[in-house]
């Protein structure tokens, strides 16, 4: 695989990460009737972006992997990633205050059990590696999958097994963020895109057609359309950074190889950003709850810097640990 794809894709996933960042600092400490007014409303929804690109890079990194070998590579590595991944997802949204009262009603167990972002992650992730175990059918399964992720999502939403840590991946009556169906369908996208070229201009054109005109077909229903769009912009945004961002900062690398490093270390920069906005209990609460929504932009703004200069810190420092050799036995 060309290194230089890879370097794109590393970028692409580190402005993510600084977009979630962002996200998170403006919706936790900026005045909330600020919240109300001005561009922000705008930006939410560029702001809604960052999730479906982490999951179509999902996928295609993922598609890269499998197309590039004639045979299957061992499923195992990648789904005890994929799992450790989920465990932290739940380990992030326990609910300690109910546990500590040995509350186990429903409301407790569906607040255990709600989908966030690293849960529907792992499993959208699981179920490519899945896919990948039917070679032959592979290509005809995953758009498939990806017709009933998308198509079906509203349907979804009503099924019900009886079994809240499953049914909370179909529904978000109950506080799950991100549902399996539709999200899902951008992790599978991304491994169907895969296979082609990013940096093409069809695919920017078709990129544009989708972010543009989705809303606008009649036949689509609500979800269908919002999946679309948001797919549409992605693939754009995929574009210009394979295309256009990715010769910039290659050429600015001492400036932008932050971008590079939060990219390749991902999770490590998501779960320490959330810390230190919900868990760090200085000086007797966490910023989320002692500062709350109550801050103008620049404030936000120098947040948000600090936020991400200590999330990137430790990425730095957790990519070095594992650069570090062994000790002697």
């Amino acid at each position: 695989m060309p290194k230089q794809r890879l370097e794109w894709i590393d970028l692409f996933r580190g402005l993510a990460v600084a977009g979630m960042i962002e996200t998170h600092a403006g919706n936790t400490f900026l005045d909330a009737a600020l919240q109300k007014t001005g561009a922000w409303p705008e930006l939410t929804y560029y702001n809604g972006l960052v999730a479906p690109s982490f999951f179509w890079i999902l996928g295609f990194v993922r598609g890269l992997s499998f197309h590039s070998s004639p045979t299957p590579k061992p499923a195992w590595p990648s789904v005890k990633r994929l799992l450790m991944i989920l465990g932290v997802g739940y380990a992030m949204h326990l609910p300690y205050g109910f546990l500590s009262h040995g509350d186990f009603s429903e409301p407790a167990m569906w607040s255990m059990f709600m989908v966030d972002v690293l849960q529907c992650l792992a499993v959208s992730g699981l179920i490519l590696v899945l896919c990948e175990r039917l070679p032959k059918f592979t290509c005809v399964v995953v758009p498939v999958a990806w017709s009933l992720f998308v198509f079906f999502a509203d349907r979804a939403q009503t099924w019900r097994t009886g079994f809240i840590p499953v049914d909370a991946y179909f529904t978000s009556e109950h506080g799950s963020l991100f549902p399996l169906f539709p999200w899902a369908g951008f992790a599978l996208a991304g491994f169907i895109q895969s296979k082609g070229a990013v940096s093409s201009v069809p695919t920017a054109v078709f990129g544009a057609l989708l972010a543009f005109g989705a809303r606008h077909v009649p036949v689509l229903g609500w979800t269908p359309a919002f999946f679309l769009e948001r797919l549409g912009w992605v693939v754009m945004a995929a574009f210009i950074t394979s295309t256009v961002l990715e010769k910039i900062c290659q050429r600015t690398r001492a400036a932008t190889g932050w971008l590079y490093l939060a990219g390749r270390e991902s999770l490590v920069v998501y779960v320490m950003h959330l810390m230190l906005i919900h868990a760090l209990p200085w000086p007797a609460m966490s910023p989320e709850k002692r500062i709350g929504a109550t801050q103008p932009p620049l404030v936000v703004a120098g947040i948000f810097v600090m936020l991400l200069a200590m999330s990137v810190g430790a990425a730095w420092v957790n990519e070095h640990r594992k650069a570090r050799p062994a000790p002697d036995a």
